[in-house]
């Protein structure tokens, strides 16, 4: 509403009443304040500390991780502001480990080539395998079986629970020519095996040990590792290569269940 005035001189001047003045600074206030209040959200986004959002949780079906079954596994996702504009999202994974075999028979498959007779590269080598079937043998139920080879195998001891014959062997291995002929041994292997009775509880472990990529019959090899392993699925194959770098070979991979390098330095962490 507006209000004519006159003035002292006759001439008119337009000026708002009283509710059109309050009218407007009401919504100066408000705008004031809205912008106020946005202001401060924004800063108390930004500001604020990483604080879960109600989480999820996802259980394995078949085993109970509430019962802490052997296998069982949860899930737990949560988010959270972590800066401004950024949110972090977490997620817990627990789990029951499944329990080893109660028992271990480990047959270790040793490459004898000229190029492992030096003694800084043979000695730790069997010092781990004499710690590793020391450790084993304290169960009385688990054993350690030994082949030795180079272009042919040598079945050194069938399964036994002795360490002391274990020993005994390992030091008669005698390092001889370059050869290094890994289907041979796993032949050896194959022909333990075969008189091999499967215990319920026992795990069964192939260890094949060498410094140096097959040199014979490699085209064999990935033959006699599908046979093996259709004819006694319950074992499992494993190759070291010993102070042979980091690379592993395509041979190797096509020739076993998992692959390993290792050192001097750490042969007795790889080989347990």
């Amino acid at each position: 509403m507006l209000i004519h005035e006159k003035t002292k001189t006759g001439r008119c001047k337009n000026r708002r009443g009283v509710f059109g003045a309050l009218k407007k600074s009401g919504i100066i206030f408000a705008a004031v304040f809205l912008a106020v209040l946005v202001l401060t959200f924004v800063h108390m986004v930004s500001a604020a500390p990483p604080e879960p959002v109600p989480s999820i949780e996802l259980t394995s079906q078949n085993t109970s991780f509430d019962n802490h079954e052997a296998g069982a596994w949860k899930v737990t996702k949560w988010a959270g502001w972590s800066g401004k504009r950024t949110a972090r999202v977490v997620f817990d994974i627990e789990s029951v480990l499944k329990k080893k075999n109660e028992h271990d028979d480990v047959i270790f498959v040793i490459n004898r080539s000229h190029s492992m007779i030096m003694n800084s590269t043979k000695q730790p080598l069997i010092d781990a395998i004499n710690n590793l079937s020391r450790n084993l043998l304290e169960d009385d139920q688990s054993s350690v079986a030994l082949v030795a080879f180079d272009h042919q195998y040598e079945i050194l001891t069938d399964f036994t629970n002795d360490e002391t014959v274990i020993s005994q062997k390992l030091d008669e291995i005698s390092f001889r020519d370059y050869n290094r002929n890994y289907y041979q041994g796993m032949n050896g292997a194959e022909m333990l095996l075969r008189n091999y009775v499967q215990r319920t509880g026992h795990g069964v472990e192939v260890i094949l040990i060498s410094d140096g990529a097959p040199n014979e019959e490699q085209a064999f090899q990935k033959a006699q590792y599908r046979y093996i392993k259709n004819k006694y699925p319950f074992i499992d194959i494993t190759v070291i290569q010993y102070e042979m770098g980091a690379t592993v070979s395509e041979l190797i991979q096509n020739a076993s269940d998992r692959q390993y390098s290792a050192t001097v330095d750490n042969i007795t962490d790889v080989i347990f």
